[in-house]
């Protein structure tokens, strides 16, 4: 679903900067063929960096780093099923806009 959403952003919507957290070194590499422009591990965001932000893991944990990097009153859109894991919605971010 990750590179689905890549593929379309970079190719459709012509989106110059597509950024993923992906802990799984092993993917990086079909992710960087699909045009993303950096790599990052969950452990190295600091927060409040980001206007946009999409979910296609179904892990919570996924969905709570998300959170942390979303700007104020930035943007998050959720891609997978749900199916895996509940999603919690953190207490400090309650503030931001999901879609």
């Amino acid at each position: 679903m990750g590179l689905l959403a890549v593929h379309f952003l970079k190719n459709y919507y012509k989106v110059k900067q597509v950024d993923i957290v992906e802990p799984d070194i092993y993917r990086h590499k079909d992710a960087l063929s699909f045009g993303v422009t950096n790599i990052f591990k969950p452990s190295e965001f600091i927060g409040n960096i980001y206007d946009f932000g999409i979910e296609c893991s179904a892990r919570n944990k996924a969905f709570g780093v998300l959170q942390k990097v979303i700007k104020h009153k930035g943007e998050i859109c959720i891609l997978s099923d749900g199916n895996k894991e509940e999603f919690i919605l953190m207490p400090l971010t309650l503030h931001k806009r999901y879609f």
